[in-house]
């Protein structure tokens, strides 16, 4: 494994640790094929372990009606709280045409994932005092990136080098993730994109309707150092102040 490798794999214990506002006890990293093994120490319990193995158990999962959830706020609220990038799952016939193996997979899983946003926005809805609507994400965005352009052309993240339009066909590290197969990642959209934003729009117009005016807060969490995808397309761009 490269120093550079490993210099992203401690970047993303750190990345899951702050979201618990700890910082880890004790790190071990090792190899795996060209994925990796996380081990975080958070007051002596592995937080990572832990959230790979939910990563495992979830991205084999079955595909259920409901791709996204609206959890419904105060009538008064002007807040929607949307949750694109916390989900690990990944239906079988999605994961089917993934290249990578499981180990390889979880390990991109835990690069991609804004861990726990989810709980993040339960948490700062349960303490505001309006409390705000929210719409998450139920499916990996390693299925559909719903935060995409689904035309390529508009979105600079469909770049070839790059491979994460809406339809990813790259890894963070570049790899193949999947095959370019146009009828596949049309019918991802169908059955995912579409849906989810049409939803989406249709929440925020309803709450328009009701308090003529809308916020819209995007949650996720970052990684300290850009991942190798981020580079090629905003290299050295400022972090955030804390994610």
């Amino acid at each position: 494994m490269s120093r550079s490798d490993a210099d992203l794999i401690r970047d993303a214990q750190h990345h899951l640790a702050v979201l618990h506002q700890h910082r880890p006890r004790h790190i071990e990293t090792r190899g795996l094929g060209r994925g990796c093994s996380v081990k975080i120490m958070l007051r002596g319990a592995p937080l990572a372990d832990s959230y790979i193995r939910q990563a495992r158990l979830a991205m084999d999962g079955p595909d259920s009606e409901a791709s996204f959830q609206v959890i419904e706020g105060h009538p008064t609220s002007r807040v929607v709280i949307h949750v694109p990038h916390a989900s690990t799952l990944i239906p079988d016939w999605v994961r089917e045409r993934i290249r990578l193996n499981d180990d390889d997979l979880t390990c991109e899983l835990a690069f991609m994932t804004d861990a726990r946003t989810d709980e993040i926005a339960d948490a700062a809805a349960d303490l505001a005092a309006v409390r705000p609507w929210i719409f998450v994400n139920l499916r990996s965005r390693l299925v559909v990136d719903p935060e995409r352009f689904p035309n390529p052309e508009q979105e600079p993240m469909a770049a070839p080098d790059i491979g994460m339009g809406a339809v990813y066909t790259r890894t963070a590290h570049g790899e193949l993730l999947r095959d370019d197969d146009p009828a596949h990642h049309e019918a991802l959209l169908d059955r995912y994109l579409q849906p989810y934003a049409q939803a989406l729009t249709r929440l925020v117009e309803e709450r328009l309707a009701e308090v003529d005016e809308v916020t819209i807060i995007d949650l996720h969490s970052y990684p300290l150092v850009e991942l190798p995808y981020e580079r090629l397309h905003h290299a050295d761009a400022a972090r955030p102040e804390w994610a």
